[in-house]
C-alpha cells in the first residue's frame, strides 16, 4: 500500500517582521530570537509612536500545526490574554488573525493584517531617524488649519503602510511613505502654491512623475485628514491609494 508521507508543522524562524493594523491604527512588530525570548511591538500611529508597548513571550507560548502558526501572549492587563494565529503568505510573510480574550476566555476584540519580513531596521525606527530631529518642532507648528505633521496609513496594493505628510504654510512640504518589509521609503514633495481649495475639499500637485502626483482630501476633524492619491503619467492613470491620516501635536 502507498505510504503518504506526513508534512512537517511550521516553524517561527528567527526574525522580524512588521506590519499595521487599521483597527486599532498600531504598527506591529513581531521579533522571534534564537535565545527563545520574543516580543511583540505595539507602536501608536496617531501619535507618531511616542508611545511603544512591549508584550514578551517564549517558546511555550507558541504552537504551530501544518497550516498555521499560534501564539498566546500571557496575560498582559487585567486578565486579557492576545492570540496571534499566523499563516505563511507570499514566502515570507504572514496573515495574522489576532482576537483579545477576557479573563473568561470570552473573544471582545479581534482583526486581520499583514506582517511583512524585515531584514533591516523597521519602518517605525526609520520614521524616528528621520524625524529625530524635528518631531517636537513640527508638532509645536500644528494648527486648526491643514498646516504640520499628520501621520497615518496608506492602503496601497492590498494592504496597510506608514506614511507621513508635512504641510508648511511658506515653504516645500512632502509626502513620504515608508515600505513594509524593505528599508525604501517613497517621496514626493510640493510647495504651498501647488495646494488649492475648494469648498471643503484640497486638492495638491506633487512633484513626483509616477508616485502619488495628484492629491484630494478632505479635514474631517480638526485631527483627522482623510485622503485619496493616484498618479498620471504620460497621460494614462498609475496606481491610486487611499489614506487616512493623524495631526502630530503636543
Amino acid at each position: 500500500m502507498p505510504v503518504t508521507a506526513q508534512s512537517e508543522p511550521l516553524t517561527l524562524p528567527p526574525g522580524l517582521w512588521e506590519g499595521v493594523s487599521e483597527s486599532n491604527y498600531n504598527y506591529k512588530l513581531l521579533q522571534i530570537n534564537e535565545n527563545g525570548e520574543h516580543f511583540l511591538f505595539e507602536a501608536g500611529i496617531g501619535n507618531a509612536f511616542r508611545h511603544i508597548r512591549r508584550l514578551p513571550f517564549d517558546n511555550d507560548h507558541i504552537e504551530c500545526n501544518t497550516l498555521n502558526c499560534e501564539i498566546t501572549l500571557p496575560s498582559y492587563e487585567d486578565g486579557y490574554v492576545k492570540h496571534l494565529i499566523l499563516s505563511p503568505y507570499i514566502d515570507t510573510g504572514y496573515q495574522v488573525l489576532e482576537s483579545t480574550t477576557n479573563k473568561n476566555n470570552k473573544p471582545i476584540l479581534s482583526s486581520t493584517y499583514q506582517l511583512d519580513k524585515q531584514k533591516k531596521q523597521s519602518s517605525v525606527r526609520n520614521f524616528i531617524d528621520m524625524y529625530r530631529g524635528s518631531i517636537e518642532a513640527l508638532a509645536n507648528t500644528a494648527t486648526d488649519d491643514i498646516f504640520g505633521l499628520w501621520v497615518g496609513i496608506m492602503r496601497i496594493s492590498g494592504k496597510n503602510e506608514l506614511i507621513s505628510i508635512e504641510i508648511y504654510p511658506n515653504k516645500e512640504g512632502r509626502l513620504v511613505r515608508f515600505i513594509n518589509g524593505s528599508s525604501y521609503t517613497n517621496q514626493t514633495s510640493f510647495n504651498p502654491e501647488d495646494i488649492l481649495k475648494e469648498g471643503s475639499v484640497y486638492t495638491v500637485k506633487t512633484s513626483h512623475p509616477t508616485f502619488a502626483n495628484s492629491l484630494l482630501f478632505t479635514i474631517r476633524s480638526s485631527n483627522v485628514l482623510n485622503g485619496y492619491a493616484y498618479s498620471v503619467y504620460k497621460n494614462r492613470p498609475l496606481e491610486s491609494m487611499t489614506f487616512t491620516l493623524y495631526r502630530i501635536h503636543n
